[in-house]
């Protein structure tokens, strides 16, 4: 069912959708500020390593937000001067839509025991509804030992807790969970091992709530000098054309806003222009009619 804005209504639509459209800019909204952040405790020692969006790249075609360093960097406690930690390699990458967060990397523990977190920015996407999307992640996990006396890396927290975790619709650990994998590797003298978890096993698993949002992040112990490696995919599947796409080009962008005024104003008119499009898509409050409520929703995506 829709409901639209009457003319003048449509008109005062049209001039607040146009100045948002004077403000849309190279800044990829759908991320946070901070696209990778690393932390390494050891005893009283503290360091942190931070990827802000400005040190990133944004392709803004493709809606894609990577980031990678291949060389080795000591992670060091301002205070102490001490090594924390060593962060060898380290890679990230946000897809706006589909949805998907991919982050890898590998770090070294110090001369100390290690815990080390590792968070990925925060993604905003148009929301997909209740039974239209699903979800899939698959993780791998290695340890290898480098000073011949064992190695270990463990979840933190409850016992069976996972080190890896996935989060809808808020930063981890307030959203909703999608999925813990992996608590604990442990190989002896000189022994390297890497554990894989899918999840589901197989294809995606129905997600039966509303999601929009979605973050992850690693956070484990590591034994003294040894070395932990991780890879990791968190995929979101919806329409093929997401909420708020009403041109039917695969993004929510300003290229959506004369179908989205068209679609408050003239739904014969909307037909008409964007025959293949689905009209329903400018429903972004999910309310089941489109209205003048769907304004501010809409002006969040762009």
């Amino acid at each position: 069912m829709t409901t639209h804005l009457g003319t003048k209504c449509g008109m005062f639509a049209m001039m607040v959708l146009l100045s948002a459209a004077s403000c849309i800019h190279a800044r990829a909204d759908f991320v946070s500020d901070i696209v990778l952040s690393i932390d390494v405790w050891a005893g009283s020692s503290h360091a942190t390593y931070v990827v802000p969006f400005s040190g990133a790249n944004y392709d803004a075609t493709q809606r894609v937000v990577t980031w990678a360093r291949t060389t080795s960097t000591p992670l060091i406690d301002p205070n102490t001067s001490m090594t924390v930690a060593t962060m060898r390699n380290a890679s990230l990458s946000i897809r706006h839509y589909p949805p998907r967060i991919l982050i890898a990397g590998q770090i070294t523990a110090g001369a100390q025991n290690a815990v080390v977190l590792i968070r990925s920015g925060w993604l905003q996407y148009p929301p997909i509804f209740a039974g239209d999307g699903g979800g899939r992640v698959s993780v791998s996990l290695g340890v290898a030992d480098l000073n011949n006396n064992g190695a270990a890396v463990d979840a933190i927290g409850e016992e069976g807790a996972g080190i890896y975790l996935a989060e809808s619709n808020e930063f981890v650990p307030a959203g909703v969970e999608f999925t813990e994998l992996i608590n604990a590797i442990e190989v002896g003298a000189g022994g390297t091992a890497t554990v894989f978890q899918n999840d589901p096993p197989q294809g995606t698993r129905q997600l039966d709530y509303d999601v929009w949002g979605a973050s992850v992040e690693l956070e484990y112990t590591l034994t003294a000098m040894d070395r932990a490696s991780y890879n990791t995919q968190f995929n979101i599947e919806g329409p093929t054309f997401p909420t708020g796409d009403l041109n039917c080009d695969g993004v929510v962008n300003n290229f959506d806003i004369d179908p989205f005024t068209l679609a408050l104003t003239d739904e014969a008119g909307f037909h008409a222009t964007y025959p293949t499009c689905e009209i329903m898509n400018a429903d972004i409050n999910g309310d089941n009619a489109i209205d003048n409520f769907d304004i501010d929703a809409f002006l969040e995506l762009l």
